[in-house]
């Protein structure tokens, strides 16, 4: 099917080889895609060999141009296999050591400059300093503004959270103990789990609470085995499971885990049950009928694209992670949710920007397939199905944020709402509740304590007339 095209080999004659060790900038998917390009395979043929769009494709060749800093095909096929990084049968790359120059004869002492007087030292240095400060001024808000600190708002400045704006349709419920955001909420049974999280002065929580809405308090549950923040979390049968996560040591050093908890609502008890395929934060959980899935997050290094499944109580099976597929872009703080056994995934963070996709992952097939994009870009959002629609709620984290919003499944469009905080609100966490859509705490400026219910959708009762 693809066609080999060994002609890149020969261009530029001579190439001169740098022997100082580079690390290979791509990830395994832009390899997998940078293999097929060497062999002179179409966008489309890459598509099909790899079962994703040819829009993802582009994508992929995009950033494999941005990070080898070249312009064509040709040009990335070159770097990677001058660098070692690529081996293609047949092709020969001519190379040249590099070589030091030798370093020129020192100069007569007679031709060596004067002796600086102080005075000139310090002009000179506040001449320096100047010029250094003209260069990166212009720079500096930037950077600020597109650098947050990923794993904890500890050293992010506060201000006072804005004030609630509320229509008929938002109310506010019994708020949460404490300010928490970067934390983990499912449903069990009816009742609303708070799980971990971060609070005011950057501290790490273990703490668990649910929230009865029929009586509407919060109740004390069985700590998480060990401090944990931006974890996820997900529900299958009587069990909350709960991967990675990461916890703030005052210095503002951070450590990930890689642990897979569960915890059994009969007993109260928390367990092990398997870690990990790498130490992760940020990441999304979801559980269907038969498995969990492990989506995107960041591992201390580098953001993930890869999704994970990990089968729960099947016969003839070792119960370890499978990779089964790709997210189109590498990121975390993404939002997931499950919708008639398709996978719903949609913004995160990437490192340097906020994500306004949307994609719908295939388990069985392994099918990715993007959908229409978001209206905002959303990272640190939260995705949530209330049994109608799919809503993509927070996620101000660069940018400020206006309205929330609302997918319909049938037709693939986006509608906003208004949403009850303006400005920053990342962090949060959410889920559906017959009709109804719970977000608690996140950050807006400093952490909240905030519950916040919006009636998402309403269930008329009709009269039955018969014929009696």
């Amino acid at each position: 099917m693809f066609r080999f095209w060994p002609t890149f080999c020969r261009m530029g004659g001579m190439v001169e080889r740098d022997t100082t060790p580079v690390e290979n900038p791509l990830s395994e998917r832009e390899m997998e895609v940078a293999r097929l390009l060497a062999t002179g395979a179409s966008n489309a043929e890459i598509a099909r060999e790899l079962v994703i769009s040819p829009h993802t494709v582009k994508v992929h060749l995009r950033n494999i141009f941005e990070k080898l800093q070249v312009n064509s095909r040709t040009e990335a096929t070159m770097v990677l296999v001058q660098r070692g990084w690529l081996v293609v049968p047949g092709a020969v790359v001519e190379v040249a050591e590099k070589t030091s120059p030798s370093p020129p004869d020192p100069p007569p002492l007679d031709d060596l400059p004067g002796y600086i007087a102080p005075w000139q030292r310090m002009y000179l240095i506040a001449a320096l300093a100047l010029c250094l400060l003209l260069l990166i001024a212009p720079f500096a808000g930037v950077w600020m503004a597109r650098s947050p600190d990923l794993l904890t708002n500890a050293r992010t400045s506060t201000t006072a959270p804005p004030s609630l704006q509320l229509d008929a349709r938002w109310q506010a419920r019994a708020p949460l103990r404490i300010p928490v955001g970067r934390h983990a909420m499912v449903n069990l049974r009816g009742l609303y789990f708070v799980l971990g999280g971060e609070t005011s002065g950057g501290t790490t929580l273990d703490a668990v609470f649910y929230y009865d809405p029929i009586i509407g308090t919060w109740v004390s549950a069985t700590p998480l085995p060990m401090p944990l923040a931006n974890l996820a979390a997900a529900i299958h049968g009587e069990r909350i499971y709960v991967a990675g996560g990461s916890f703030s040591q005052p210095d503002g050093k951070a450590t990930l885990f890689d642990h897979l908890f569960a915890y059994d609502a009969a007993s109260g008890r928390w367990e092990e049950v398997a870690r990990l395929p790498y130490p992760v934060a940020g990441a999304a959980l979801v559980a269907d009928d038969s498995a969990l899935y492990l989506l995107g997050g960041w591992d201390g290094q580098m953001m993930r694209d890869e999704i994970w499944r990990f089968p729960l109580q099947e016969q003839g099976t070792d119960n370890d992670w499978t990779q089964v597929g790709h997210l189109s872009r590498a990121r975390a703080f993404l939002g997931a949710a499950l919708i008639q056994g398709n996978l719903y995934v949609g913004g995160g963070y990437d490192g340097e920007h906020e994500l306004d996709v949307l994609e719908r992952f295939n388990p069985v097939t392994g099918e990715l397939r993007e959908l229409a994009p978001m209206a905002t870009p959303r990272g640190g959002m939260a995705l949530v199905y209330d049994g109608v629609a799919l809503y993509a709620l927070g996620g101000g984290w660069t940018r400020t944020l206006v309205n929330l919003e609302r997918y319909d499944l049938v037709m693939n469009t986006w509608s906003n709402f208004p949403s009850p905080i303006e400005g920053e609100w990342r962090h949060l966490a959410a889920l559906g509740d017959n009709g109804q859509i719970v977000i608690t705490g996140g950050w807006a400026g400093d952490y909240l304590d905030s519950q916040l219910q919006y009636q998402s959708s309403f269930r008329a009762m009709l009269p039955v007339i018969t014929s009696d």
